[in-house]
């Protein structure tokens, strides 16, 4: 993890509605996201509990709002 590294943005362009930008997260900043380890969080996407994440550069990354509402399921189901 290198600290000069941001999280990585794209703005998606349609013609029905304005453009929204989509923030990524490199696989370090998923897990300081996620109460899950690197495993755990393998495992759920094998499972299908976890977004799978998209090759970009050939670098692992998640769009973040998948993460983020991953993250708030996680914090309901805690209770």
């Amino acid at each position: 993890d290198h600290p000069d590294q941001q999280p990585m943005t794209m703005t998606t362009d349609t013609t029905t509605e304005a453009p929204q930008e989509i923030v990524f997260l490199r696989l370090p900043d998923v897990l300081r996201r996620l109460p899950v380890g690197k495993t755990k969080l393998y495992a759920a996407i094998s499972e299908g509990e976890a977004p799978k994440p998209c090759k970009l550069g050939g670098v692992s990354m998640w769009p973040k709002h998948e993460i983020d509402a991953l993250a708030a399921k996680m914090m309901k189901e805690r209770g």
